[in-house]
């Protein structure tokens, strides 16, 4: 999950996000320090950070699903200068099984929805779809292996992950993308239900759809968490699941992150010689672990609520000279790493 702050207040909080200390803004259960109910997220205390973000603020009801936003590069370099209060050991604190399902194997589907006219960065896409083939029984997806489903009967997440097709949509989006007005989450999950229905796609508790939109284009899960160019900069992408015709669908709205440059990305050296596609993949590769690892938001995240992505979001570790921080499959990626239970500590293989 990643929330925005706004740049220009964030100017003299730069850090080597490599290295990022604790986080620090109140820890609620539900409600506020007062008793009361949760604010609306998005909304900031005079120290610019929540003024209560628990579980509930996190995980929002979609009309009929919900969703779990992905915090900024900006909102993690604030956090990490702040360094203190009851989030400073979120990254140390282990997660913990909440008895929903998770996703025993995921088979990808990503949806570009590039319309006429709209532009991607050339090789954008096929370097989003090489990840998804590369991450396959892999040492770093290995990590998910650890968590499980079921209390008596434990049933542990297969080292499997395939990218199963992609499809490219290039008809109009309903409004205009602009700050004024942005896509909104329904019309990300009408493309979803748009690309399963004309495609015959599948949908079960292993599917995941990711939807990626055109360089430019703001969106908005409702009115308070958006796009880092609109009035409410929230989020960098998020993930979630809706119901279609009995079925539980799983996704995630990518939104072209490079649109706002380092508000989404915290490196510079990019591997693949495509920034655009880089920065976008290490945030797709934590929805993607966080999707397998909490699909519906009832199976693994810690006590204060962030899932295994948020532990260790824009935390590289070791990174070469030529940008990347792991190889898969033979090709070169700068990919956040991923929390480890058995160890404490975030972590690109296991």
């Amino acid at each position: 999950m990643f929330r925005l702050l706004k740049p220009s207040a964030l100017l003299a909080l730069m850090i080597s996000i490599s290295v990022l200390p604790g986080t620090a803004y109140a820890e609620t259960s539900g409600g506020d320090s007062t008793g009361g109910a949760p604010p609306a997220s998005g909304v900031l205390s005079a120290s610019g950070v929540p003024s209560a973000e628990g579980r509930s603020a996190q995980w929002m009801s979609n009309g009929g699903g919900s969703v779990y936003l992905h915090r900024s590069a900006d909102w993690h370099r604030q956090e990490a200068a702040q360094g203190a209060g009851p989030y400073a050991f979120a990254r140390t604190r282990n997660l913990v099984y909440h008895n929903g399902p998770i996703m025993q194997n995921v088979k990808a589907y990503t949806i570009f929805w590039i319309p006429t006219g709209k532009t991607v960065a050339s090789g954008y896409q096929t370097l989003l779809n090489r990840y998804f083939t590369d991450i396959n029984a892999t040492s770093f997806y290995n990590i998910n292996t650890q968590y499980y489903q079921g209390s008596t009967t434990k049933t542990y997440m297969q080292n499997s992950s395939v990218l199963l097709t992609t499809w490219t949509d290039t008809a109009a989006y309903p409004r205009a993308g602009s700050a004024s007005n942005p896509l909104l989450d329904s019309d990300i999950r009408a493309e979803v239900a748009h690309a399963i229905q004309v495609n015959g796609w599948t949908v079960d508790q292993s599917s995941t759809f990711f939807v990626y939109t055109a360089s430019g284009i703001e969106s908005c899960y409702d009115s308070v968490d958006c796009t880092p160019g609109t009035s409410h900069p929230v989020y960098c992408a998020y993930h979630g699941n809706f119901a279609l015709s009995g079925a539980n669908v799983l996704y995630a709205n990518m939104p072209y992150a490079e649109t706002w440059g380092a508000s989404c990305r915290s490196f510079t050296n990019s591997p693949n010689a495509n920034i655009a596609a880089d920065s976008e993949i290490s945030i797709s590769s934590h929805e993607h672990f966080e999707s397998a690892t909490d699909p519906n938001g009832t199976a693994w995240y810690d006590s204060v609520g962030y899932e295994d992505g948020d532990k260790c979001a824009y935390n590289y570790g070791t990174v070469a000279a030529n940008g990347s921080n792991m190889t898969l499959n033979g090709h070169p990626y700068i990919i956040q790493r991923e929390w480890r239970n058995d160890t404490s500590a975030c972590a690109i293989s296991r």
